[in-house]
């Protein structure tokens, strides 16, 4: 299964079709054929407030991913959660929304890289440790009235050091950089995006 977010509209790639019960959730549930729906539903998904929740089902998930980048700009980006010696965590506030550090992939870099670079670069800190892969998360948004397709990498990211003073990109629309810890996590969940939500769930915060 692959959700894809558009605000907080979400197109589901699935190898099967919902069970019955859960029939009532979607909008729109297409059992996928080929690469000719999609512009038509990705324009239904852009232009239309009712449509909310679309499910294309086919037992070859990777070619429906294919087909979909075939049809859209897939931009690539990576970053991370970051957790500090006391147990608290790194978020940042962007556009008025709680989000974690990310940005695209630079021509030569690897993910990897990605991840750090943009840590530290909009969160002003340094004497961070990779750790683990987390998932990978997708969400679409328009540039130039260009639909574009992001596909961002994420991590566990340690951070060794002791100075916890973060300094937030403000050229980046990024506005505050917080520590939390588990229970401030809570309320930051009624104002992020449901990609994150994932993220939070796949790591059990």
């Amino acid at each position: 299964m692959i959700e894809i977010y558009y605000n907080h509209k979400l197109l589901q790639l699935d190898t099967h079709p919902p069970e019955f019960k859960d029939w009532d959730k979607w909008n729109i549930v297409n059992n996928y054929t080929g690469v000719s729906e999609l512009s038509v539903f990705l324009e239904l998904l852009k232009e239309e407030p009712y449509l909310q929740n679309l499910l294309f089902w086919n037992n070859d998930l990777e070619m429906m991913l294919n087909d979909l980048t075939s049809n859209v700009m897939l931009v690539e980006a990576a970053g991370g959660i970051v957790e500090n010696k006391n147990g608290d965590f790194l978020f940042i506030k962007r556009l008025g929304k709680w989000d974690l550090p990310k940005g695209k992939i630079e021509k030569g870099e690897s993910i990897q890289e990605t991840a750090l670079r943009e840590i530290e670069e909009e969160c002003g800190i340094g004497n961070l440790e990779l750790g683990s892969k987390i998932c990978n998360t997708y969400h679409f948004y328009l540039e130039k009235d260009s639909l574009l397709l992001k596909k961002s990498y994420w991590f566990r990211v340690n951070y060794n050091g002791n100075d916890l003073n973060l300094i937030p990109q403000e050229n980046e629309n990024i506005t505050e950089a917080k520590w939390l810890n588990k229970s401030d996590i809570a309320q930051i969940k009624n104002n992020t995006y449901p990609s994150i939500l994932n993220i939070l769930a796949a790591i059990n915060l």
